[in-house]
């Protein structure tokens, strides 16, 4: 593995762990206080527009500060499209390739692939009043029903079906033909969909496919059970529990210590997931105290392990021996690499075994 291998990996892993916290925060469970303002904070990664202050531009419209955010996605893979076309009248060398453009793409919507789920399934989220009015969860202000709802709604659902579905629908046909691509040497079809493959070992190439499913199934629960946490405590933690197991089977990354930083942050997250039982119900005096040190606890980690992913991306970036060579960094591949005369001595023996087998 390269330097800006794992350095992308790393960056990568720590993105996605940030939304699936981000998409977490949007449980309708009754956080600690102190909390709060982290998982508000966390909003920006599952592009809450409303956390960046984007009203200014969109306007105090819902339904426009919606559109925005639906339409960030298919904006950005235009602008690419338009750039590999406006490429065309370059020389040779700095002509854009399709299937490197066609992976970028998808490197770009495989990293936003868990908000853009979250922000499809937006106008599902409808919680009731005492009343029995319904409201949108992130956005308050529209009611259920409503034309403004169905403009939302609209807009969600084009989105969900056509980017959400329809690109895991893709990515799924590409990891099946994948393996008979290589096989037929069918190279450009296989670098167009490099970014789904690249980051995992050989007997994991799949891998990728489970990693995007996992976005659409931590925003489901709260789309469908907006009134009630404790199916969504469930569910979510479910996920995680479900994602957890098959980490440690494929143990997938190519980077060992990718492998255990991504298992350790499905546990705390299966953890802190599991803690907001502790408020489903009224909780006073002692209880509500250890339910909130506990709940502070498990995000400490969860801060703790994103900054060994943050420290683990500049060590690669400042170390460039880190990885590769005998002077490479042990963590990374959690062992020390043997010496090259200790290597050259086992294959010597195991050419003699072989000689002698004959």
């Amino acid at each position: 593995a390269s330097v800006l291998f794992t350095t992308a990996c790393a960056f990568g892993l720590t993105i996605s762990s940030l939304q699936s916290v981000g998409i977490v925060g949007m449980m309708t469970v009754n956080f600690p206080a102190e909390l709060r303002p982290i998982f508000d904070l966390l909003q920006v990664f599952v592009l809450d527009i409303d956390s960046l202050a984007f009203s200014c531009i969109a306007g105090n419209s819902a339904p426009a500060r919606y559109t925005s955010s639906v339409l960030f996605f298919p904006a950005m893979v235009l602008w690419l499209v338009v750039c590999s076309f406006a490429s065309r009248g370059l020389s040779a060398e700095l002509r854009w390739e399709r299937s490197k453009t066609c992976s970028v793409i998808g490197a770009l919507l495989q990293v936003g692939f868990s908000t853009m789920s979250s922000i499809s399934m937006a106008p599902l989220m409808c919680f009731s009043h005492p009343n029995g009015v319904h409201s949108l969860l992130k956005y308050p202000s529209i009611t259920c029903g409503t034309a403004d709802h169905a403009i939302m709604l609209a807009m969600g659902l084009l989105l969900l079906i056509v980017g959400v579905l329809g690109f895991l629908a893709l990515c799924t046909y590409a990891v099946l033909l994948s393996p008979r691509w290589s096989a037929q040497g069918q190279h450009t079809k296989v670098r167009a969909f490099r970014f789904l493959l690249f980051r995992f070992r050989l007997d994991s190439w799949w891998f990728g496919v489970p990693l995007l499913i996992r976005g659409p199934l931590l925003s489901l629960p709260i789309a469908l059970a907006t009134d009630y946490p404790p199916i969504q405590v469930t569910a979510m933690s479910s996920v995680f529990i479900v994602f957890l197991a098959l980490e440690c089977r494929a143990w997938p990354w190519k980077v060992p210590l990718l492998n255990v930083m991504d298992a350790l942050l499905c546990l705390i997250m299966t953890l802190l997931v599991g803690s907001t039982s502790l408020h489903l119900g009224p909780i006073e005096g002692e209880m509500k105290d250890f339910a909130s040190i506990l709940a502070s606890v498990l995000m400490g980690c969860l801060g703790v392990a994103m900054a060994a992913l943050l420290s683990m991306t500049v060590a690669a970036l400042v170390y460039r021996a880190a990885l590769g060579g005998q002077q490479e960094l042990f963590f990374f591949n959690l062992r020390k690499q043997p010496s090259s005369e200790e290597v050259s001595e086992r294959l010597k023996a195991s050419a003699a075994r072989i000689r002698s087998m004959e």
